[in-house]
């Protein structure tokens, strides 16, 4: 079943294009070769591994790791039918945006609580962050600034956009997602660059003046950075998985597939260990690895924790081929739009550094956005009050 479940997957995402599918012969070897590779791999590994059913995870396998996929093409058959859902669909995130800001705000002045709206957080909440319907407060950073992102496009006018802006930065400070906030800041700095010299004095000018006015939540939040690192496992979980996942590419360069990941990719786990206390160290930190350790007993909650490590522990360079030339066909459609390129960035970055996209729909929702934006005539301006 491993067999089937992988290959079936190949077939799917390797001979498919962004518009049509189409069989090559070069696609066809390698699949042949998957085959043989898989069937490999399952010998050795049995059909149980740490207590779980090998045919079962690689069965849930397949259908989760799909689901990105048919969100994609499901988006993109619509914007590519009706170019207007596009203009739909940025309004809807404005109103979105605004949904989550409101909320965000009546929670930083105690207005609500997490202790009073439980169903807006996910799972129960032990470190008492905001969630937002998500399992991870970096999903629902994810959530926040991607949909504040969109929602800046529903405005010509750069001083509305600077304010959207401004207000994704609020936003994620609130949140206390370290990895969201940086990569934010690092897509921001990087943006100026598309302004003319008094947009930027402008935009200097109110994130200073932002940054005065939560300049005591700022001061808490970069004091809880450190005991955050320590106390939970996020930050040191993330950087092992991403570590044991570049070291598979030299001990498995073609992966070890859907299910036979579970024994093989421990020895991978094993070694970057190892490099993250080296790591920690040079900062006087001790790293949590108390659900990296779960990893060796546990087949619950195995991955690399990002959606590129993940195609890399399971496919090996092949995965990591497939991940750049999925990007790049996206990436190339969109022309000159710098917010349409910072959404590109933002989204890269996510989910090659901090998050697995496998569940978070509206990744897939936005780069089926920005794979149509070209549609929409650019020679007349999107009036969105008709």
């Amino acid at each position: 079943m491993s067999l089937i479940a992988i290959n079936f997957f190949f077939v799917i995402i390797l001979l498919a294009r962004l518009n049509y599918l189409k069989i090559y012969k070069k696609y066809l070897i390698v699949f042949l070769m998957y085959m043989v590779i898989t069937f490999v791999f399952l010998l050795f590994s049995g059909f149980y591994i740490k207590s779980l059913n090998l045919i079962a995870k690689t069965l849930n396998n397949i259908i989760f790791y799909s689901q990105p996929f048919i969100v994609f093409y499901i988006f993109n058959y619509l914007y590519k039918i009706n170019s207007r859902l596009i203009k739909i669909s940025i309004s809807m995130s404005l109103y979105i945006f605004l949904f989550l800001l409101l909320y965000l705000i009546l929670n930083a002045y105690g207005i609500f609580t997490l202790d009073t709206n439980p169903i807006l957080h996910g799972i129960e909440n032990g470190n008492m962050r905001l969630r937002l319907f998500s399992s991870e407060s970096s999903m629902a950073a994810t959530v926040f600034i991607t949909f504040g992102i969109i929602a800046s496009m529903r405005f010509d006018n750069i001083y509305f956009k600077s304010f959207i802006i401004l207000c994704i930065l609020y936003g994620s400070v609130l949140l206390q997602s370290k990895g969201a906030f940086l990569i934010l800041l690092i897509i921001c700095m990087w943006s100026l660059k598309f302004l003319k010299l008094h947009h930027k004095i402008f935009l200097i000018f109110l994130i200073t003046s932002l940054l005065t006015l939560s300049l005591n939540s700022i001061m808490n939040y970069l004091l809880n950075i450190q005991l955050q690192i320590e106390k939970y496992t996020s930050f040191s979980t993330r950087l092992t998985a991403i570590l044991a996942a570049i070291i598979s590419l030299f001990y498995y360069p073609l992966g070890s597939g859907f299910g036979a990941y579970l024994t093989f990719f421990d020895a991978n786990i094993i070694e970057a260990k190892k490099i993250t206390e080296i790591i920690f160290s040079c900062f006087g930190l001790v790293p949590n690895f108390s659900e990296v350790d779960s990893y060796l007993s546990s087949a619950a909650a195995y991955c690399a924790k990002t959606m590129l490590f993940n195609s890399i522990m399971f496919f090996g360079w092949l995965g990591l081929m497939l991940f750049v030339y999925l990007h790049y066909q996206i990436y190339r459609k969109i022309g000159i739009n710098p917010t349409l390129k910072l959404l590109f960035l933002y989204l890269l970055l996510s989910h090659v550094l901090f998050v697995d996209s496998l569940y978070l729909y509206h990744f897939w929702f936005a780069f089926a956005l920005i794979y149509n934006y070209w549609r929409i005539d650019v020679k007349k301006n999107i009036n969105y009050s008709k």
